[in-house]
């Protein structure tokens, strides 16, 4: 059976419509998105209010004003301990996440694979820009004197770009094709370990940044888009269109592509020598 058949199947089994109530729960979803977002951005920009500080990080208050000009301005920052602030975020949602693992749904017009290499795309760009933007600028010492005013806009605007690159794809991507690819038998299963991996990664990433930003400078977006590059390459290769699949018919999609396609044949041979032999012994 073809995906086109499958997705003309779909539509005769399942006429669903765009009701209300799905609505207000896409809002929602996209709210609790937001909120997120805004809280890791409040504390990551209280960690570096001086206030803030002054009276429960004193010995960075100390370490960012005895800075000389001469110094490494991209190391002002560089502790673990004032770190683990915003990163301490990120394992209270991994135990959250593994305590109670959740399966959600959403809509989306243009499919997963186009939204994940587009995403992917916009994000590579950005990151080049900055990495030349700070290259340029900031140079190795990270001491770029005074900043016009158009650079500044500039950068947060390619940063704005950034995250909405990422708002519309791999962010919420990243929660929705593993809770619609594993088989019902193991789905929460394989969710809770998406959400322990995923947090896991995050809160790596956020501890030790600084002390990466310190020692790469702006090689450190070069560093993520290596990454970014390889992520968008494995979809572009490995993934398939899931978009307008039910759950039920999600194994068709994977028996069909030209690489998962030999596992699950080879599984299924294993199982139909298992059972041949069974009944031989019987």
């Amino acid at each position: 059976m073809t995906k086109e058949a499958i997705i003309e199947d779909v539509h005769s089994k399942y006429p669903g419509k765009l009701t209300f109530r799905v609505i207000i729960t896409c809002v929602m979803a996209a709210s609790g998105g937001l909120i997120f977002g805004y809280d890791h951005g409040v504390s990551g920009g209280v960690t570096s209010m001086d206030s803030f500080l002054k009276r429960f990080f004193p010995s960075v208050y100390e370490q960012e004003h005895n800075l000389k000009p001469s110094s490494n301005q991209y190391c002002k920052f560089n502790s673990q301990i004032l770190t683990l602030f915003t990163s301490s975020l990120y394992i209270s949602a991994l135990i959250s996440g593994l305590a109670a693992s959740s399966i959600t749904r959403a809509l989306d017009k243009f499919g997963r694979r186009a939204l994940f290499l587009e995403g992917g795309a916009q994000m590579l760009i950005c990151q080049i820009i900055m990495t030349i933007a700070i290259a340029v600028t900031f140079g190795t010492d990270g001491n770029p004197g005074k900043l016009p005013k158009w650079y500044a806009i500039t950068v947060v605007g390619v940063i704005c770009v950034y995250v909405s690159g990422f708002a519309w794809s791999w962010g919420p991507l990243g929660w929705l094709v593993p809770s619609e690819i594993f088989p019902l038998e193991i789905r929460s299963a394989c969710q809770s370990i998406t959400v322990g991996v995923n947090m896991t990664c995050t809160f790596f990433i956020a501890q030790f940044f600084t002390a990466m930003l310190c020692h790469f400078k702006f090689g450190l977006f070069i560093f993520f888009g290596c990454f970014v590059v390889i992520m968008t390459t494995f979809i572009y290769n490995f993934f398939p269109e899931t978009k307008g699949i039910p759950l039920e018919e999600m194994h068709m999609i994977w028996r069909q592509h030209p690489y998962w396609g030999k596992f699950l044949e080879s599984e299924n041979e294993k199982l139909q020598t298992s059972k041949t032999d069974t009944k031989a012994s019987i």
